[in-house]
């Protein structure tokens, strides 16, 4: 909150006398036949801007769960995952198999879930959130390529937001996103109001797009080269994070809610 004060309203007594010494020196010093007996006072009555701390707006630490009921997913497909050659590649085969293994392992668990999907290339489509049990309402979303471009549209994940305020997300991408620093601010705002955040990382070069190594400063990063990388990290993700399956084991092994590129 912006304020007017007098330093008087805003500093001790001894304060005051210390910067009054402070200026009555220094003016003497620089001119020495001059009257420095107004200093003091004339301090006290200065005004300045003063912008007290708004304690309503701070904020208060995140509190995360041990674990999500909520799963989305996202798939880059774009050409160059897409694609190898004319055919389609084996990490695209991969990612969409990882993706129904990964709702598959929630049926029979007896909790309510919600699942959802955005896949995004020269477009992008959401699922929006489904139930459980008609996650077989999925398959569209997944299966569909456009493999042209990459670029994410984050109204998505606001829309999805807006319904659940915490749920697990799992990005499946190559790094070259066209709005990268679009989908980054997205993305950690979905990690500051408590949001589980994972990018499974696909390389397609020797270089790691930048994109990549700023998610990396708040999100869990996995790097994987080989189709069945893709599933088992997709796989160990959901077991730990959302499904709650072989916790002692998996966190051994992956160092869980650590930030890793491994």
């Amino acid at each position: 909150m912006r304020q007017i004060k007098t330093l008087k309203e805003l500093l001790d007594l001894d304060s005051l006398r210390n910067i009054s010494n402070v200026v009555r020196k220094e003016i003497s010093t620089a001119h020495p036949n001059s009257d420095v007996s107004y200093v003091y006072e004339n301090l006290c009555t200065t005004k300045v801007v003063y912008f007290e701390p708004d304690k309503a707006a701070e904020k208060m630490p995140v509190k995360r769960p041990s674990v999500y009921d909520n799963l989305c997913i996202i798939l880059d497909t774009s050409g160059s995952i897409v694609f190898n050659g004319h055919e389609k590649s084996e990490n695209y085969k991969a990612m969409k198999k990882g993706t129904q293994q990964a709702f598959e392992a929630g049926i029979g668990d007896g909790k309510r879930r919600d699942y959802a999907v955005i896949n995004f290339s020269a477009g992008t489509i959401s699922s929006g959130w489904i139930p459980k049990s008609k996650s077989n309402k999925l398959g569209s979303t997944i299966n569909k390529v456009f493999a042209g471009g990459s670029k994410l549209n984050t109204d998505t994940l606001d829309k999805l937001s807006s319904e659940h305020e915490t749920f697990s997300l799992i990005m499946i991408t190559d790094g070259w996103i066209g709005n990268g620093a679009e989908v980054i601010s997205k993305l950690k705002r979905l990690y500051d109001q408590g949001c589980d955040i994972n990018i499974v990382y696909i390389p397609n070069s020797q270089t790691i797009p930048d994109e990549i190594i700023e998610m990396n400063e708040f999100a869990t990063v996995y790097l994987t080269e080989s189709p069945e990388g893709i599933k088992q990290e997709m796989k160990d993700i959901t077991d730990i994070k959302v499904y709650r399956k072989g916790i002692k084991s998996q966190i051994t092994k992956r160092r869980d809610y650590n930030i890793l590129i491994d």
